[in-house]
């Protein structure tokens, strides 16, 4: 059995060390899947230019193409790139 506490620190290693993990056993299509990862695929292999147009910076959602070297990641250059999106209906408001 591993404890919430070993998946933590499992996550906290991917993400720092490797930029990022993949979760089995969730339940969800392996055609939806292999859909999110085409569709990330395209989106990487787009020109630059394309992808830049999509900067996060301007967002004001915060959703967008994340080039290497935009952000400083524990007095280190970030050389990684990546997109944030969101994908869901209306948003749910405070009552």
């Amino acid at each position: 059995m591993i404890y919430a506490s070993e998946v933590v620190k499992q996550i906290h290693e991917a993400c720092h060390d490797i930029g990022f993990f993949y979760i089995s056993g969730h339940g969800i299509p392996q055609q939806t899947t292999d859909d999110i990862m085409e569709a990330a695929r395209l989106f990487f292999d787009m020109p630059f230019e394309k992808k830049i147009a999509l900067n996060i910076r301007n967002s004001k959602a915060y959703r967008g193409y994340i080039q290497k070297g935009l952000f400083k990641l524990r007095f280190q250059l970030n050389l990684r790139s990546g997109v944030l999106f969101f994908r869901g209906g209306k948003k749910q408001r405070d009552a």
